[in-house]
C-alpha cells in the first residue's frame, strides 16, 4: 500500500537532544497505534495497556488483542513494516515565539511535508482470525490494507499524528498513489470491524483499562477561519519572526 502523507500544520518527531530534524517511522508507528487502540476500546473491543502492561505471547495467540496482534509485543513482531521515503523539511530554524497578555507559545520548527517518493506499508508477516462460528473454525485472513485505509481515514479527518498536537502540530491528510484522500469503500470498513469482532475477547487486560483513551469518550469540534483571518494570523507570526 503506498501513501503521502500531507502536513497540513507541522509534525514534530523529536530526538534525545529535543530537536525535530527528520521524520521516524516510530513516531508515526507510535501515532497509529494509540488511535486504533481508542478505537478499538470504543467498540467495546480489547486494546491492552501497551505501556504499563501489554500483552505477551506465549505461544497461545488468544494472549493477544486485536492491537498487539497488528501492531506487535512480547514475543509477537508486527505485522508490517512501514517505509518512509518522502521528504520532509523545517519550516524554520529555532522557535517562534508568540507573545500574550498571560504568557508566550513557543513553537519549535516542525517538519511539513514535500512531493516525493512515496510512502509504503508492506505486509510481512500475515495477520489471520480464527472464526468463531462452531461449524468452522478455520483461520480468516485479514487485508491489512483494508485496516489501514479505515485508521488513515478516520485521523484525516479527526485525528493529529506525533508530538505537540497540544499547540497544533500533526494535522495531516494521508493520500493513496494518486494524491487523492484515499477513499475506504464498503469492504474495508466490513473488513475493519470483523477483526475488531472477532478480537473482541483476546488478550489478558480486556477489563483491566478503564482510564485509557476510548474513542466513545472523546469529542471532536472542527472550526473554519476565513481567508482574512489566517493571513492576519501569519502577518503576525511574520512580524514575531523578525524580531
Amino acid at each position: 500500500m503506498q501513501i503521502k502523507i500531507r502536513t497540513l500544520t507541522p509534525i514534530w518527531t523529536g530526538d534525545v537532544n529535543r530537536e525535530c530534524t527528520k521524520l521516524r517511522e516510530t513516531s508515526i508507528i507510535g501515532s497509529l497505534r494509540w488511535w486504533f487502540e481508542a478505537i478499538v476500546r470504543g467498540f467495546n473491543g480489547n486494546a491492552c495497556d501497551s505501556v504499563n502492561e501489554k500483552c505477551e505471547y506465549n505461544n497461545k495467540e488468544e494472549g493477544i488483542c486485536a492491537v498487539c496482534k497488528l501492531f506487535g509485543t512480547t514475543g509477537w513482531a508486527k505485522r508490517f513494516k512501514f517505509y518512509i521515503n518522502q521528504s520532509f523539511r523545517a519550516i524554520y530554524q529555532g522557535n517562534l515565539v508568540i507573545s500574550g497578555n498571560k504568557g508566550s507559545w513557543y513553537y519549535p520548527s516542525g517538519l511539513i511535508s514535500c512531493d516525493g517518493e512515496f510512502n509504503e506499508i508492506r505486509e510481512i508477516l500475515p495477520v489471520s482470525i480464527k472464526s468463531t462460528q462452531e461449524e468452522s473454525k478455520k483461520e480468516i485472513n485479514v487485508n491489512i490494507d483494508s485496516i489501514f485505509k479505515v485508521l488513515f481515514t478516520f485521523i484525516s479527518k479527526w485525528g493529529m499524528i506525533c508530538g505537540k498536537t497540544a499547540i497544533g502540530y500533526g494535522v495531516v491528510e494521508f493520500e493513496d498513489e494518486n494524491c487523492k484522500p484515499i477513499k475506504v469503500e464498503e469492504e474495508d470498513v466490513e473488513t475493519f470491524f470483523n477483526y475488531l469482532v472477532l478480537k473482541k475477547n483476546h488478550g489478558k487486560n480486556a477489563k483491566n483499562t478503564p482510564k485509557l483513551p476510548k474513542l466513545n469518550e472523546m469529542f471532536f469540534v472542527k472550526l473554519r477561519f476565513d481567508d482574512e483571518n489566517i493571513e492576519k494570523v501569519i502577518e503576525k507570526m511574520n512580524e514575531k519572526k523578525k524580531i
